[in-house]
């Protein structure tokens, strides 16, 4: 981890536009923000309920962003147009430099692995 990547002046609203230009998500979304391997190990199979549950709020726009690459790929695609359709944007593998402007203008950051309660990317979140 390079600390000079997480630096506090990433989070900006230049950064977030861009965001959410790139995902096509309305500018007052709540962003939600997975960053790792999709695969069954990681507990990814939850985040497609999880937006739909979050999908049926109408207080908060929920909307996910998923950087990273895996087996579960096609899966998760098709699971989240069935439960949320048009909330999530998988970007696949990001560089570490784009990685880091998501994680700083995120508003969540999503971990399911219970078995990692303490992996590179909630560190990488945290920073």
């Amino acid at each position: 981890m390079n600390a000079v990547q997480f630096r506090a002046d990433r989070k900006s609203s230049e950064a977030r536009q861009l965001i959410i230009e790139r995902t096509g998500f309305p500018e007052n979304s709540v962003l939600l923000l997975y960053a790792g391997r999709l695969s069954p190990e990681k507990n990814v199979k939850m985040l497609p309920e999880l937006m739909g549950l979050l999908a049926a709020n109408t207080a908060n726009d929920y909307r996910m962003i998923i950087a990273g690459a895996g087996p579960l790929d096609e899966w998760l695609g098709t699971e989240f147009e069935k439960l949320a359709p048009g909330r999530t944007v998988r970007l696949g593998h990001l560089d570490k430099e784009e990685l880091a402007d998501y994680y700083a203008n995120a508003d969540v950051f999503v971990h399911p692995n219970p078995r990692e309660p303490f992996g590179i990317a909630p560190l990488e979140a945290m920073a």
